[in-house]
């Protein structure tokens, strides 16, 4: 990799009045013939989406908080053993006393009578709750069904 003032590909680090990034072979400092350090470049762009992007990754790493806490209870809460988690959500509705922080909703599928074959296997879909802590507030099941249905719409 170069440093800051190389283009780490060959090409020039200058944005054209379009936005777009110029397409013109960079030379030693990282510019092409027709462009210098004083104009835009794709590192201005990078620098002002890296909040963005790093909110996304917070927010995708509460995610997997929120799956991993689900993962380790949800068969000690439920009494059986856990198949998958299906989606970890947020949930405005559920989140802590005062109101000020969203809480979080998880469905999971609990495996509630194995057969054989397994498709025969009854599976529960239930949807776990939790505060903005990560603390379990409450469960229930919404659906029941064999492991073959897969034209129920859960």
């Amino acid at each position: 990799m170069g440093s800051a003032g190389e283009s780490d590909d060959g090409q020039c680090r200058a944005r054209t009045s379009d936005g777009e990034r110029c397409t013109r072979p960079a030379q030693d400092d990282g510019f092409c013939y027709q462009h210098g350090p004083d104009d835009e470049t794709i590192d201005d762009h990078q620098s002002e989406g890296s909040d963005m992007t790093e909110e996304e990754s917070v927010s995708g790493t509460e995610i997997g908080a929120v799956r991993e806490k689900i993962r380790q209870v949800a068969e000690d809460l439920i009494g059986r053993p856990l198949v998958s988690v299906v989606s970890v959500d947020r949930d405005r509705n559920r989140g802590d006393d005062d109101g000020d922080e969203e809480g979080w909703v998880a469905a999971v599928e609990i495996l509630e009578r194995k057969s054989i074959p397994d498709t025969q296997d009854i599976l529960g879909r239930y949807e776990i709750s939790l505060d903005s802590d990560h603390e379990i507030t409450g469960y229930r099941r919404t659906h029941r069904y064999r492991r073959d249905d897969m034209d129920q719409d859960i």
